[in-house]
């Protein structure tokens, strides 16, 4: 008999009881039909129709991708594609957080459309203010979140809402680990442009490092974040300044 979300959310084996650790080892049985070491991917989506028998959450792709690569990044000498049963019981506790962030965004996404236009996010103040997020400037918001894309889709906008506590303590935990990393990692980078070795590079340098990026930045948006940061004098950017601007 098929489940709605809200009734199945409740009875997740999320906890670190006995009882929920039987539940869950029962369930990895259920989805693990192969019997192997990990789950992949369309398992994981087979076992919540089949099993778990939630249109809801089936058809909440986005939602279960995200949380199936958050899971897996807690043991970085696992599967780098499937996953362990280790990380099964995180990707309950994801899906469950996640799910709510989706549904915020099906509700926000007037159009049906997959994105939210800055007219969705602007018109959804009331319904964001509702959870405790009060959004001063949407254009700016929306700007931001949306980056190089034409709208702003749910993998960015989830990014956001997890760190505004939409998605529960533990995608926040998760956020907030990941953000420290992040930020070790983009100082260190960033710190090798100072020639001088005092921490320090110019505007220019800056602009032409961030270009040539992964997903590149243009000059205008790089210009606009080092002038928001107040990390720059006379031409000169404090690199650790910029960073903590970047990830504060």
């Amino acid at each position: 008999m098929p489940t709605d979300w809200e009734s199945l959310k409740v009875r997740l084996p999320i906890a670190k009881t006995g009882e929920d650790k039987a539940k869950r080892a029962e369930l990895w049985k259920q989805f693990n039909v192969a019997g192997g070491k990990s789950l992949a991917l369309f398992e994981l989506d087979a076992g919540i129709q089949k099993v778990l028998e939630c249109e809801e959450l089936f058809d909440a792709k986005p939602a279960i991708r995200k949380a199936h690569v958050l899971a897996r990044e807690i043991n970085p000498r696992g599967d780098k594609d499937n996953l362990e049963f280790a990380e099964f019981r995180l990707l309950l506790v994801y899906l469950k957080g996640l799910m709510d962030v989706y549904q915020m965004f099906t509700d926000i996404d007037r159009s049906k459309d997959k994105a939210l236009s800055l007219e969705e996010l602007t018109a959804a103040g009331p319904k964001l203010a509702e959870v405790g997020i009060d959004i001063k400037d949407p254009a700016a918001l929306w700007t931001q979140l949306k980056g190089t894309n034409a709208c702003l889709e749910f993998d960015e906008f989830s990014d956001w809402a997890v760190r505004q506590g939409v998605g529960g303590q533990d995608l926040m935990e998760q956020a907030a680990a990941f953000d420290q990393a992040q930020h070790a990692q983009v100082l260190e980078h960033l710190s090798a442009l100072s020639a001088a070795g005092d921490g320090r590079c110019s505007v220019q340098i800056l602009v032409s490092f961030m270009k040539r990026l992964t997903k590149p930045l243009q000059e205008h948006d790089v210009l606009m974040l080092v002038n928001s940061s107040g990390a720059a004098t006379d031409g000169q950017v404090v690199i650790a300044g910029f960073v903590d601007y970047l990830y504060g």
